[in-house]
């Protein structure tokens, strides 16, 4: 999730030591500096300053007013910056005196590291369907960053000049009642803005996540059927409380709860307690447009940096939503529906990475 004004903070500074704001930045993140000082490799960029996961070092050979005119590279691909992280300098400058070295923080990221991860639900899992295996151990190559929460209806409004949520009220509800095609076109709108105030590295995009980087986002390190543990109560997040998980007695996929809470509409995104990488209402409130086109199964075995069939009828939708019970709002659950689709139960958040996919 990007707000539709600035929220990325950034801090620039050049080889000769004066420091410069790029292009379009409303102001500075002042825990976030860069010094330069003599080490033993040369002259030497050093990370001051409390630096939240999310922040990189970007490198334009331009001056500070016309840095959104010419490309960045990225120096530290997909490392949040910390203290005292330090990084060469002699490399990259041609000539010293136009380059730049930026430190950008987007706040309403967050970090997804580098990993490895096992993706579907085990057979032990209760209810679990076909689709959800078999298990496959995927690896991703480089880290990434996704929105901190699903994409909502005042960003979306900002940036493409309409609503077409149904559930409205609040600006800060999750936009919905959007399609697939809606979604990457919010993401290829996002992306031009953000490239052309030179706040975007070059080639990085504003894309869906794959279905792989929504599950291992979600999961964030954990095995269970929710990033939470194996249980789903009433009131755990945004989903119909009166059927929760796992099942009970003679029921298949629920456990009724007489005094369970639904609420029947989309809640303020960031209401309910995030997993431990930042994440928010990965379970219910809006189940999720991924990048993929859907398959019958998982692929099984060892895949890297996984994209998905390359053509197909159905796209994912992943994390249930407000109107589904606890069952459908597993971290494995898979569903399927038509790109050209619009509901109140299905939105989307963006993912930050490498253009290339």
């Amino acid at each position: 999730m990007i707000p539709s004004k600035l929220q990325c903070f950034a801090v620039s500074i050049a080889f000769s030591a004066a420091f410069a704001l790029p292009a379009g930045a409303d102001q500075p993140d002042n825990t976030l500096k860069l010094t330069i000082a003599k080490g033993p490799s040369g002259i030497e960029l050093i990370v001051n300053g409390v630096a939240a996961s999310g922040a990189f070092l970007v490198y334009q050979s331009s001056t500070p007013q016309g840095l959104a005119d010419h490309p960045s590279v990225v120096i530290q691909t997909n490392t949040p910056l910390t203290n005292g992280m330090r990084f060469s300098a002699s490399t990259a400058l041609t000539p010293p005196n136009h380059a730049f070295y930026t430190a950008v923080h987007y706040t309403n990221m967050a970090h997804i590291p580098a990993g490895t991860f096992t993706m579907g639900s085990p057979e032990s899992e209760p209810e679990r369907l076909p689709s959800e295996g078999p298990q496959t151990q995927v690896t991703f190559s480089r880290g990434f960053l996704i929105g901190k929460h699903e994409v909502t209806q005042g960003e979306y409004l900002n940036l493409m000049g309409t609503n077409p949520s149904a559930l409205t009220g609040n600006l800060s509800l999750p936009v919905e009642t959007v399609s697939w095609d809606d979604a990457v076109a919010y993401c290829a709108a996002l992306t031009a803005k953000e490239r052309n105030q030179g706040r975007l590295p070059s080639g990085f995009a504003y894309r869906l996540p794959t279905e792989a980087e929504w599950e291992y986002a979600c999961r964030a390190g954990t095995t269970t059927a929710f990033h939470f543990g194996g249980a789903m109560r009433s009131r755990r997040a945004n989903f119909n409380g009166l059927f929760e998980y796992p099942p009970c007695e003679a029921a298949r996929y629920s456990c009724y709860n007489p005094t369970g809470t639904y609420l029947g509409a989309t809640t303020k995104t960031g209401n309910y307690t995030p997993n431990v990488w930042g994440l928010h209402d990965m379970h219910g409130n809006i189940s999720e447009w991924c990048h993929d086109w859907f398959t019958e199964n998982l692929p099984g075995g060892t895949v890297t940096d996984p994209q998905g069939p390359e053509t197909g009828e159905l796209r994912i939708i992943r994390g249930g939503s407000w109107d589904e019970n606890a069952w459908g709002c597993r971290s494995a659950l898979r569903y399927s529906i038509l790109p050209r689709a619009r509901s109140n139960t299905i939105g989307f958040r963006v993912v930050l990475a490498s253009a290339q996919l």
